[in-house]
């Protein structure tokens, strides 16, 4: 199973345990489909709280004006170019312009820097106004804080809070979530980013579409290894709803493709 992100490639693997185990009992898929509900809109979830930090470095912080290479082109404003604090507003207009990959965007990222990312302790927070993503809304207030130090390198603390999706269908999924990601090897290449590898903790706590909560807790650190074309090569994450228990394993930073869950104490596995 290549492995596509943390969360996706769990709903990925999920659906083929669905088609593999339909002689099972009904009770184990009930619970494996309420889990692949729940890992679809973590990812989904994950996906677009990511993607708006990535606006924001493309057009925010690091001015790279055109970097979507697309039809959409937004309008930034600062209230100060050098100077910090300051805000930077990032306006895609009040109707769907596309973008790279051919998403629709419209609405304002608004991202608050208290000085230069590149400084420790520099925060730069993203609050939302009437955005949304390929038709879904998206709200809540992500924090980025550098948390680099002379000993352990460069560290970013990102936190959710708050975070609510709306489905164009109107259904909610809500969101918190707390991570640390630390740089572990190419500190010294900062022109080469495909060297780097980067170590990940945190946890994240929601409710999807169907009303349906869970906990999702980066039990063992993850490894996100550029190198490697599989990129996520290390680490498990513990998923928990309703007394369910869900374990992905990503293996022991090997580069290849395998990845095993265990749902309820019981491995399960897949070719695809």
């Amino acid at each position: 199973m290549k492995k596509i992100n943390l969360f996706l490639t769990v709903a990925i693997l999920l659906g083929a345990i669905i088609f593999y185990a339909s002689c099972s009992k009904e009770e184990v898929n009930t619970t494996t489909n309420e889990l692949t509900e729940i890992s679809d809109d973590d990812a989904l979830a994950d996906d677009l709280f990511d993607d708006i930090l990535s606006q924001g470095d493309s057009y925010g912080t690091f001015e790279k004006s055109g970097y979507e290479k697309g039809a959409c082109t937004p309008e930034i404003t600062k209230t100060a170019k050098d100077s910090f604090p300051r805000t930077v507003t990032i306006d895609f207009g009040t109707t769907d312009c596309e973008g790279r990959y051919g998403h629709l965007r419209r609405g304002k990222i608004i991202i608050t820097e208290s000085a230069k990312r590149t400084e420790t302790g520099a925060t730069s927070t993203f609050t939302l106004q009437d955005y949304y993503v390929d038709g879904y809304k998206i709200e809540g207030t992500r924090t980025v804080t550098n948390m680099s130090d002379s000993i352990n390198g460069l560290k970013v603390g990102i936190t959710l809070i708050g975070g609510k999706i709306t489905t164009p269908e109107g259904k909610e999924i809500t969101r918190t979530a707390t991570r640390a990601r630390t740089l572990v090897e190419g500190q010294d290449t900062p022109l080469n980013l495909w060297d780097d590898k980067w170590s990940i903790t945190g946890e994240a706590s929601g409710v999807n579409r169907n009303g349906k909560s869970y906990t999702s807790i980066i039990t063992d650190a993850l490894l996100i290894d550029r190198s490697c074309k599989f990129k996520l090569t290390k680490g498990i994450v513990t998923i928990t709803s309703d007394k369910h228990i869900l374990v992905i394993n990503y293996g022991d930073g090997s580069c290849d493709n395998e990845t095993k869950i265990t749902i309820d104490g019981v491995e399960q596995t897949s070719q695809l």
